[in-house]
């Protein structure tokens, strides 16, 4: 279809750039969420029996089993987990839902790029703040006042993360508007918001939790509060066909436990031989990898 039947605000855009996926399949990008190994051999198997018949009928839209699934993984209530198709779609379901407001939002000079992409797409004033001369983020630069906060914990791509007792003076600074902690690489080295939940209704958490099936959760405080957010978010989420599939190996995974992408980081290492920059020196020492300590 040719660009005379584009929207207006299509035209507006500068679109956001993924980066490089080589075409020769020879290297593991970790910044995707792509793994150096294959999936658990009880998931294997769970995708090896998936009855492709299902695959003619339309999925659950509630994702109900996942939901469940997800849910006691995490410790909450069904009405807390919202699942979408990638985490860039839970985002912009709550850039439109929770975003949109007559004070401009805030987020980091240096992060994700996908950030002002939905923020011209949604029409959302925005204004970014400056890294310090570190790279940090500096919470105490996000003021008051502001239509919501969006922070990738780790930022990226600096890789930089925030200490849990900065993310809470984030919060106890604003609380009168949505701060949404964008946890897409939590694993890589960062200490997960979740834990905040119950002192913060205004904290939202979207977080890579499988990535072989790329699904996301959102994590509110209150499970009404959360069924209210949630609700407003879907109404615009489109299900994938093949969620089914996607929905019986997570379930399967979920059972037997996630890993963790420092065990793939410190497996990659010992594989390539390559030195891990770690604060946990004892865990690297455990698994024989060369290390250098961070301080």
């Amino acid at each position: 279809m040719t660009n005379k039947f584009w929207s207006p605000i299509v035209r507006q855009l500068d679109p956001y750039v993924p980066g490089e996926q080589p075409q020769d399949q020879q290297y593991i990008k970790l910044n995707t969420n792509e793994s150096p190994y294959p999936p658990a051999p009880a998931v294997a198997a769970t995708l090896a029996a998936f009855d492709c018949e299902r695959l003619r009928r339309y999925p659950d839209p509630e994702s109900l089993a996942l939901r469940d699934a997800l849910a006691a993984y995490h410790g909450l209530v069904r009405d807390q987990v919202f699942v979408g198709n990638g985490s860039d779609e839970v985002l912009a379901h709550a850039f439109q839902a929770l975003l949109q407001k007559p004070a401009p939002i805030l987020y980091p000079d240096i992060s994700y790029s996908f950030y002002p992409v939905y923020c011209a797409l949604y029409q959302i004033e925005y204004a970014t703040v400056p890294l310090d001369a570190e790279f940090r983020i500096d919470v105490d630069a996000y003021r008051p006042g502001n239509g919501g906060i969006i922070i990738a914990n780790p930022n990226a791509p600096t890789g930089i993360a925030l200490p849990l007792e900065a993310i809470r003076r984030l919060l106890a600074n604003n609380r009168e508007g949505v701060v949404i902690i964008d946890e897409a690489y939590v694993d890589f080295g960062a200490e997960s918001a979740t834990s905040l939940i119950e002192d913060f209704d205004n904290l939202l958490v979207p977080s890579i939790t499988l990535t072989e099936v790329f699904k996301t959760v959102v994590r509110q405080r209150d499970e009404h509060v959360a069924a209210e957010v949630i609700a407003q978010m879907k109404r615009g989420h489109v299900i994938s066909l093949d969620e089914s599939l996607a929905v019986e190996a997570a379930e399967c995974g979920l059972q037997f436990g996630l890993p963790l992408a420092d065990s793939i980081i410190y497996a990659t290492a010992r594989k390539f031989d390559a030195v891990v920059w770690t604060q946990d020196t004892d865990f690297a020492e455990l698994s024989g990898v060369k290390y250098f300590a961070r301080q």
